[in-house]
């Protein structure tokens, strides 16, 4: 099984490997920072360094793309971000500390999906400071963004990744944030799992009940290729107070970027347990890239089996048992559907194998530029000529849109 999850994860990486990139259409979003004369911004200033009158940038950021835009005097601010991305816009003084960032919809993040053809900008009104929450006059989620309920309530739990924006926002603590100055590293989960069989023409799939879930965890950090040094191992411990002796790494570079991988790796444990690479607690982590470059940040664990997108698919054939394409459904673990549009930032990668594991198919990748605007969730065809009766097990792959990465396997019998 270790075997497996390796060479599916070699060859995603080896895709692509030029960080997140996502479709060409942007979209304006612009504020102004209320005054700092009320009763709210008085109790902020007694808690912290800086209320939000001290701001004077707006970093608008998305895995490794971002735009910095100055506050005008009277308050202003306007900036770029890409339609469907999860987008963090954080507030910061003249030399980039750190005030907050904004929560709209019950999140740290703005997932700027769901939002129509025709719209260009999202007015966020004046915004007003509660800790290190920025909170808009004019919240876009649920008008300008729309997202079903179940959306919205699985958009809130993994938006929990940034909860710990203002510890995370700088972990190599030289005092600016990081993606300023091209250190930046991208923390995320990959997450493996095993949840059932696939369907093939009349036949439907069949899908486990949650509990039967077999999920594995990995820590997937990313960086640009200059940080990293070859002559020096990756190190990833934690979580300070308690940290894990069983932590095990791989890591890989492409043309542009490097990528390392932790587990917890526990053998003993069987097949019918739920897992055998097991999650990560919440806590504080340090991850040392060489002699130089050292980072900390808060790590946040969501328990992936309750929030995951199940892409469920579908082998259609031809008179001559030969695959022409399959269809996918898209469920959250309580089978409620979805719209892959609101949640997705990716394409399926689908992979399908023999019994002893050889590959028969390899479709799109996983990393790379995507035009998801024009790209079909619902079906792929297969050019290729496999036989159905040759599949033993097939691959899915996609990132979600906070950038966890999760590879679903699905079996014949």
């Amino acid at each position: 099984m270790k075997k497996y999850i390796l060479l599916l994860a070699i060859g995603f990486i080896f895709a692509g490997c030029d960080g997140l990139f996502f479709g060409p259409r942007k979209i304006v979003i612009k504020g102004k920072i209320a005054k700092s004369s009320n009763v709210s911004e008085m109790k902020v200033r007694a808690e912290s360094t800086y209320t939000l009158a001290d701001a004077k940038k707006a970093l608008i950021f998305s895995g490794n793309e971002y735009n910095l835009v100055e506050i005008s005097a009277n308050g202003t601010f306007s900036g770029k971000a890409t339609v469907g991305s999860a987008t963090v816009v954080a507030f910061l003084t003249s030399d980039n500390q750190f005030i907050g960032n904004l929560f709209a919809g019950g999140m740290n993040v703005l997932p700027l999906v769901g939002v129509a053809d025709d719209l260009n900008t999202i007015d966020l009104s004046t915004l007003t400071l509660e800790g290190t929450r920025v909170i808009p006059a004019n919240d876009p989620v649920g008008s300008q963004i729309q997202l079903s309920a179940e959306e919205l309530n699985f958009m809130q739990q993994l938006s929990t990744y940034y909860e710990s924006l203002a510890k995370n926002i700088d972990m190599d603590k030289d005092g600016e944030p990081d993606i300023l100055v091209g250190n930046q590293i991208l923390v995320n989960s990959l997450v493996y799992v095993t949840v059932g069989r696939f369907g093939r023409n009349s036949t439907a799939p069949v899908l486990l009940d949650t509990t039967q879930f077999r999920i594995d965890y990995s820590v997937r950090i990313e960086g640009d290729k200059d940080l990293y040094n070859e002559k020096f191992t990756p190190v990833f411990q934690g979580p300070a107070g308690a940290p894990y002796s069983n932590i095990k790494s791989e890591t890989h570079t492409g043309q542009n970027c490097f990528i390392s991988m932790f587990d917890r790796t526990d053998f003993s444990l069987t097949q019918g347990v739920k897992n055998t690479y097991l999650p990560f607690a919440n806590g504080v982590y340090t991850f040392t890239l060489s002699e130089k470059n050292k980072y900390t940040f808060t790590h946040t664990n969501v328990d992936m089996g309750n929030y995951m997108v199940i892409v469920i698919p579908t082998f259609h054939t031809d008179n001559d048992g030969y695959i022409t394409k399959v269809t996918y459904e898209f469920e959250l673990p309580d089978r409620t559907i979805i719209n892959p549009r609101n949640l997705l930032s990716s394409y399926i990668r689908i992979q399908i194998n023999s019994a002893q594991y050889n590959q028969l198919y390899e479709g799109l990748h996983l990393y790379g530029t995507y035009d998801l605007e024009n790209y079909d969730f619902y079906t792929e065809k297969i050019e290729a000529k496999v036989k159905l009766s040759d599949v033993s097990t097939i691959g899915l792959a996609y990132i979600d849109l906070l950038g966890n990465e999760y590879q679903m396997n699905w079996t014949s019998n």
